[in-house]
């Protein structure tokens, strides 16, 4: 599955050959985040993104609870909350709200190396499903990476970021995860998105499953390549 991004009723529009959006409600205003929700035909994923973590909510732990607590009042399909909150909210949150699925999201954007600590820690509390999302600073990073996922179950989530991350948004695909992250336009592109008309026109990513070969050119510059 592809689950896109939108930020507003137009990019919502343009996310209709996604299967599920996400709904970033760290950068609209409540009542757009509202709107959005109640004008979706896809199902909804709710993040409110911490500055910690990439996003742009800065305000306190109990504004944080108060906030999702609000977001699972809209009733979504998907709510994405951050691992590294405390553990007790994290339960309080799956005690409330058990019709919610919930995707337990955990963000490193240095160079890791331990891909295992990360997913111990975002897994430390029973979810639906655990992001783990990685910056990616090399080609050899994002293969490890590309590998590592492939050993855990259909749970794991995983995200390579940055520009050298790109090509892994699409490698998800041959794995057993359950999205991969789009944007609805290049222009709206975070942490190495891909559009979604390129993911699903260029490189065809619904006829991918598990075991699909790939096959990848390295180099620099490879902009103008036509495999590109």
């Amino acid at each position: 599955m592809i689950c896109a991004v939108v930020k507003d009723q137009l990019s919502l529009e343009s996310a209709s050959r996604a299967d599920l959006i996400e709904i970033r409600a760290d950068l609209l205003e409540k009542r757009a985040v509202v709107d959005l929700v109640k004008r979706s035909t896809l199902p909804v994923l709710l993040t409110l993104r911490t500055k910690a973590e990439g996003g742009a909510f800065t305000g306190s732990f109990a504004e944080y609870r108060e906030a999702l607590f609000e977001l699972a009042a809209l009733s979504p399909a998907y709510i994405d909350l951050e691992a590294s909150q405390p553990e007790r909210f994290l339960r309080d949150f799956a005690s409330q709200y058990p019709h919610i699925k919930r995707v337990h999201s955990l963000h490193a954007f240095h160079a890791e190396t331990d891909f295992d600590a990360l997913y111990r820690k975002a897994a430390l509390v029973p979810a639906d499903y655990y992001k783990v999302a990685v910056s990616i600073d090399s080609s050899t990073t994002l293969l490890r990476f590309f590998r590592w996922a492939a050993t855990k179950s259909s749970t794991l989530i995983p995200v390579p970021m940055g520009p050298l991350g790109s090509p892994g948004r699409v490698m998800v695909g041959t794995l057993q995860a359950p999205w991969s992250y789009g944007c609805v336009d290049a222009a709206s592109s975070l942490f190495g998105q891909i559009s979604l008309s390129d993911m699903l026109d260029t490189y065809n990513y619904k006829q991918m499953k598990e075991g699909t070969p790939l096959y990848g050119l390295i180099g620099d510059p490879v902009e103008a390549s036509i495999g590109h």
